[in-house]
């Protein structure tokens, strides 16, 4: 007997949903189309927010790339600026050091001359 009322429920259970899908099947099927809509909205919101992610972290990479760039060319461009500096100085302190052993030009025409007599007065004796 209890695979009679068994039978009987099952039965019942298959009458009442097909009611239920005579009374609210349209309403049903297009609830569960929306409902697919939305889960495929989400997911392709989900795949843009992380492409977006990762979109976002390459430009801080690149960010953080060209500050890096920006800060070597700056100390490169120090260094430089010593070098030019200590380079100026030397050539500086090398002409005033010139400056310094100058020989005046009347001067050693002078002494060119006063060897000239010299030697015409050795040569005549």
């Amino acid at each position: 007997m209890p695979q009679k009322q068994d039978s009987k429920s099952n039965d019942i259970q298959s009458g009442i949903e097909q009611i239920r899908d005579i009374i609210f099947g349209e309403q049903t099927r297009a609830f569960q189309r929306q409902m697919d809509e939305l889960k495929n909205e989400c997911a392709a919101l989900k795949k843009q927010i992380a492409e977006l992610g990762q979109k976002h972290m390459k430009s801080d990479q690149q960010i953080n790339d060209n500050m890096e760039k920006w800060a070597l060319s700056a100390n490169e461009q120090q260094r430089f600026q010593n070098m030019f500096d200590q380079m100026k100085s030397e050539l500086e302190r090398k002409i005033a050091d010139l400056d310094e052993l100058k020989v005046d030009k009347s001067q050693i025409g002078q002494a060119f001359i006063e060897w000239g007599t010299r030697v015409k007065q050795a040569a005549s004796k």
